[in-house]
């Protein structure tokens, strides 16, 4: 899509972009979006390239919870560039150690006391803790995967090596050598 104007009569030049698809600063990028000034403080401290090689604190943010790389989406406004950070828990600053299976079985996906641990998710009120919980729910599934395919894997290479090694017994039996 190009204009010819009259004075480059012949020339052609890219168009300018339309109102709609220009950068918009300060506009909500849409529906889903939030707007992180909302009073004194921001509700997420990200910071984003700004004018000039400046950063900036992100004026509006969403959450894409994809299954494989939660992440948070940061904007200054409509048809600008869009950033985005992966959402992980904030660690406390106390060192502490791993989890026990126990403790690990909380998080796991599609268990029976998985809606309480997502009520008490909601009630934090952190989505970096909801993303890791996310993050760990979908490895876990991986793994779990994982291994059924690797369990077939194992029964395809022991039945392949049984039918090798028959082959070998009958290559004897017949004196083949």
């Amino acid at each position: 899509m190009y204009e010819e104007d009259e004075e480059n009569c012949g020339k052609y030049q890219p168009w300018s972009p339309t109102p709609e698809e220009a950068p918009q600063p300060g506009v909500i990028p849409g529906e889903d979006w939030i707007r992180n000034l909302q009073g004194l403080e921001p509700l997420v401290n990200h910071r984003i390239p700004g004018m000039a090689g400046r950063e900036i604190i992100a004026p509006f943010f969403h959450y894409d919870f994809a299954p494989d790389y939660p992440e948070i989406i940061l904007s200054q406004g409509r048809h600008c560039a869009n950033h985005s950070r992966p959402l992980h828990a904030r660690a406390d600053p106390y060192p502490h150690r791993i989890l026990t299976r126990k403790e690990a079985y909380t998080f796991y996906p599609n268990e029976s006391f998985s809606p309480m641990v997502d009520f008490a998710l909601n009630g934090e009120r952190d989505t970096s803790l909801w993303g890791e919980v996310q993050r760990f729910r979908n490895a876990h599934q991986k793994v779990a995967d994982l291994a059924k395919e690797l369990a077939k894997l194992k029964k395809l290479y022991w039945n392949t090596w049984w039918d090798e090694y028959n082959s070998l017994h009958t290559l004897a039996h017949a004196n083949a050598y």
